[in-house]
């Protein structure tokens, strides 16, 4: 179609653009590195999916690209599960220095954790940490998620 796309495409394109720029970079860093390296991000393109579905395969046209190619990105996805979702206590819209840092509710931030589940469910490496422990043991969970996926590629 030769119809220019609405401005939330437009602006998600440019945001997918500089995020995989950010991520080549990314990797041409640390494989540039004396050492192993593990890239580690804290958001991947197919996000996009959950906030605009029904632009995503416009955006991976515009990309010149697919949900395949986007998916083979990443060796792996760990989904750290919103504190709306199971940790409600801790949900909260503001910082300890008083600054608002979430727009969501909790309903809107477990529709959206939701909505990002399935976009990456699509990944054979796709890990969802809930919030079943305190935050500490959450973090623990997901740190050895990453590792068995690093000694799954070093084999």
């Amino acid at each position: 179609s030769s119809r220019k796309p609405g401005m939330a495409t437009e602006f998600q394109f440019h945001l997918l653009s500089l995020q995989r720029q950010m991520e080549r970079s990314f990797v041409r860093v640390a494989a540039g590195a004396d050492r192993p390296a593990v890239v580690i991000l804290d958001r991947g393109l197919l996000d996009s999916k959950a906030y605009l579905p029904d632009a995503w395969h416009r955006l991976c046209d515009m990309m010149d690209t697919t949900e395949e190619e986007v998916l083979a990105r990443y060796d792996a996805v760990v989904h750290l599960v919103s504190a709306a979702d199971g940790a409600e206590k801790f949900y909260t819209s503001q910082q300890a220095e008083g600054f608002e840092f979430r727009k969501e509710t909790p309903e809107q931030a477990r529709e959206l954790d939701m909505k990002l589940k399935q976009a990456w469910a699509g990944h054979q490496n796709h890990f969802v940490v809930d919030n079943s422990t305190d935050f500490q043991r959450k973090l623990e969970r997901a740190t050895e998620q990453v590792l068995t996926v690093i000694a799954k590629l070093e084999d």
